[in-house]
């Protein structure tokens, strides 16, 4: 019995180590791994809450370049009001809006005038100019803070927009026929006895008027006419032979003296 027990203490003492040992290595697989997590974990989070409180802002300078002049088409046509101008820098990013108001032109040259403002964000910008998304043929502009330029803006004609013609569908209401009830009402005269006075016969005097013809005047105008000249003549016949008779008396009265 002594020797089993020396065995068995001995057999202790040999399995001792190995379950330590064992223990240590699971220990140590399991700690690591979730240590390590937690440090990724950590250190990611703070980036990114670092980077979205604190994000990389370009402020735009604060005088503006001011710009003005004709918009129009390449084939000389204008553009309509209500168009857009906008200005970008050499990265596309928009620096100035302006709403046209008036057909072929955006703003004007007097000092109270509306015209297109452009903030930069670096002096050394590079302007170019739009019509909506139709960029301008032009050159582009270097950036000149605080000054005011004419530039005029041409879009090719192909950029016009299309016409839209919309038809609008005329429907007529057709109306519904309508039924009129007529109601015929049939009356039945009956005779009523009429009662003809007699009147006694009237005696009327009637009194011939003797009618006569129309007067003609011309035949008395021609009579009187014809009287008229033969007054004359008889007149101018005794006149003649008077003045003759007396001729002869005055030539005889000559003689005889």
């Amino acid at each position: 019995m002594k020797y089993i027990a020396l065995v068995i203490i001995i057999l202790c003492l040999l399995v001792a180590p190995l379950v330590s040992a064992e223990n240590n290595t699971t220990g140590n697989m399991t700690v690591n791994p979730t240590q390590n997590l937690t440090q990724n974990v950590t250190q990611n989070v703070t980036q990114n809450v670092t980077q979205i409180i604190t994000p990389v802002v370009t402020r735009p300078l604060t005088t503006p370049e001011e710009f003005y002049g004709n918009a129009t088409y390449s084939d000389g046509s204008p553009i309509a009001a209500g168009s857009e101008i906008i200005a970008k820098n050499q990265t596309g990013f928009i620096i100035g809006k302006f709403t046209m108001t008036v057909n072929g032109s955006y703003g004007d040259e007097y000092k109270s005038a509306p015209r297109l403002l452009v903030y930069a964000q670096s002096p050394n910008d590079e302007i170019s100019f739009y019509v909506g998304t139709a960029k301008s043929t032009g050159k582009t502009m270097k950036f000149n803070i605080g000054s005011i330029k004419r530039v005029d803006i041409i879009i090719s004609s192909n950029e016009k927009p299309t016409p839209v013609h919309t038809t609008i569908p005329t429907t007529i209401p057709t109306a519904a026929p309508t039924t009129v009830a007529t109601k015929i009402i049939t009356t039945i005269a009956t005779p009523v006895p009429t009662t003809v006075p007699t009147v006694a016969p009237t005696t009327v005097a009637t009194t011939i008027v003797p009618t006569q013809a129309p007067y003609d005047a011309t035949p008395k105008f021609v009579g009187v006419l014809l009287v008229s000249i033969a007054i004359c003549v008889v007149g101018a016949i005794l006149t003649y032979f008077i003045l003759t008779k007396k001729m002869k008396r005055e030539d005889e009265e000559e003689i005889n003296l």
